[in-house]
């Protein structure tokens, strides 16, 4: 991707509004990821393993749980433990959301703003890494409002 079609000079995000060609298993992907934030995830999100490094994020039942239930509910309290992956599960949440609901608007809460920044890079991480038949296809717009609030 030349810099004059990437975003702030990262060859991983498209600019918007740059033209691209739709295969029909691009549109099949699409959507089958709008219709279905598990699969989405599942095949495209991918997050960094302390050990392993950059790898696809396999959800755990409970996890998919989750996820349907925050896709069914507006309003949602989980009662878990502690380093089971949820602030990763919600991360990937919200990426599908924000990019497959137009009109969608996130906010970030936590008890610290480092704690906050830290959900949103996991966030722009995850966005960034999006496999490249798929992701040249979603809207940067969604990225271009994570970047303002980091750099801010």
């Amino acid at each position: 991707m030349s810099n004059t079609q990437s975003y702030l000079g990262n060859p991983k995000l498209k600019r918007s509004n740059v033209a691209v060609e739709w295969t029909p298993h691009q549109l099949k992907e699409y959507i089958a990821c709008a219709e279905d934030p598990i699969y989405f995830i599942h095949k495209y999100c991918k997050i960094i393993h302390v050990d392993k490094g950059l790898i696809n994020f396999k959800l755990h039942p409970f996890q998919q749980h989750m996820i349907t239930t925050f896709s069914e509910n507006r309003f949602v309290i989980c009662k878990m433990p502690r380093q089971v992956g949820k602030t990763t599960t919600t991360a990937a949440y919200i990426l599908w959301k924000v990019i497959f609901n137009e009109y969608t608007n996130v906010a970030i809460l936590a008890n610290k703003d480092k704690k906050a920044r830290e959900i949103l890079d996991r966030i722009q991480k995850m966005f960034e890494n999006l496999k490249r038949n798929i992701g040249n296809s979603f809207r940067v717009c969604c990225s271009a409002s994570i970047y303002s609030y980091l750099s801010s």
